[in-house]
């Protein structure tokens, strides 16, 4: 799978320091989350996924209308190069959010920050859903007040860029949908605190210049949520998010 940004630190001049970027990414090789039943917790709080703060890699925020806990998080045996499937519980408004602990991207005048993931949905009719980075919240789809990404807040498919600081959203249609089962390429190109340019696929689609959410420190997020009383699978293939130190 190529990537868009190589992590090859830039060639520079003997004893001068390297330019090296803050670099993460998951290609979600390994890694998952499960329910115990019979202790109504985690069976192991600290794995990579966790809803346990401050355990796992990822704090894991769910909600589980009738308490049945089906909702997990797996790697896929067969999916080449790794694949994240996140399995929401089966009611309407059922939720699974995902954030990695630690804010460790912020929006700086002079640096350029960018995130980027590849996803597809099963049935994108019947949930919510964004992927972005955003400030630390167990509520990102509904009262997050910083965040920068895309999401689909309606159920249908329909792919919008958005910036939001201080509450204030800035929200464009893309014009571009996803189809079920079918993975897009989702990328957002934050150039110091002004400016914020969104891909879908490689076609540039949107640009901002409000709303940038450049006073907070920002953190790799995902959530899906149901609309409909059936589970729902969102797949990752991968998140990238890279800054200029």
């Amino acid at each position: 799978m190529a990537l868009s940004i190589p992590f090859l630190p830039p060639v520079t001049k003997p004893g001068a320091p390297l330019d090296m970027p803050v670099v993460y990414f998951d290609d979600f090789v390994t890694g998952g989350y499960s329910r115990d039943l019979a202790l109504s917790s985690e069976s192991d709080p600290g794995a990579k996924f966790s809803q346990v703060a401050d355990c796992g890699e990822w704090l894991v925020t769910v909600v589980d209308g009738d308490g049945d806990n089906t909702e997990n998080i797996t790697c896929a045996d067969d999916a080449v190069g790794g694949q994240l499937a996140v399995l929401t519980n089966d009611k309407d408004n059922d939720s699974v959010e995902m954030q990695l602990n630690g804010e460790s991207f912020k929006a700086a005048a002079g640096k350029t920050l960018i995130f980027e993931t590849r996803l597809k949905g099963a049935d994108v009719s019947e949930f919510d859903w964004f992927v972005g980075l955003s400030i630390t919240d167990t509520t990102v789809m509904t009262a997050a007040s910083d965040r920068i990404g895309f999401e689909c807040p309606d159920s249908t498919g329909d792919i919008d860029a958005i910036s939001e600081k201080d509450s204030t959203q800035t929200t464009t249609d893309t014009t571009k949908d996803i189809a079920d089962n079918a993975f897009v390429i989702l990328r957002v190109e934050i150039s110091g605190t002004t400016k914020a340019r969104f891909f879908v696929d490689g076609s540039l689609v949107a640009t901002h210049t409000t709303n940038i959410p450049d006073d907070e420190a920002l953190t790799p997020t995902v959530c899906v949520r149901n609309d409909g009383g059936a589970a729902n699978t969102l797949t990752l293939d991968y998140i990238l998010v890279t800054q200029e130190r």
